[in-house]
């Protein structure tokens, strides 16, 4: 039997998680007839070019994962996190996706989706001590 090194790495390189990664995503495209994910961004500037916002996911198959979206803190509560997110949804059922998935363990965020339409679809409390990690998913009309 062929010998193989194991190692426990506190703050991998980069590199390292990379091709971790990379071996996942490529097991998965696999799983799934060879089709791979179709990442989207979705970023928000200042007239100086600043960036204040934005969002990013990936298109799988007939679904999209919204895996970040964020707003500068100097920037929240004037309706720019609402205008990232709808035109997130509406690239993605463009491209064909009929839902949406997120997860977020921010409580402030979640009467945000909410209010989108999103509904919570499961949970795992205390995440980490403190925060619970909530689900939330969207059925898309736009094609």
């Amino acid at each position: 039997m062929k010998e193989h090194r194991l190692a426990v790495i506190w703050e991998p390189s980069q590199e390292e998680t990379e091709a971790i990664r990379h071996g996942l995503t490529q097991f998965g495209i696999d799983a799934i007839g060879g089709i791979p994910p179709k990442t989207l961004a979705v970023v928000m500037k200042s007239n100086q070019g600043r960036m204040i916002g934005g969002a990013t996911g990936q298109a799988i198959l007939s679904h999209f994962y919204l895996q970040q979206l964020w707003i500068d803190a100097t920037s929240r509560g004037q309706g720019y996190g609402s205008r990232i997110l709808q035109n997130v949804e509406q690239a993605a059922g463009e491209f064909g996706c009929e839902s949406v998935t997120l997860d977020t363990m921010n409580p402030k965020s979640m009467p945000f989706y909410e209010r989108h339409g999103y509904k919570a679809i499961g949970e795992i409390g205390e995440f980490i001590p403190g925060f619970n990690r909530v689900f939330y998913k969207k059925r898309l009309t736009i094609r």
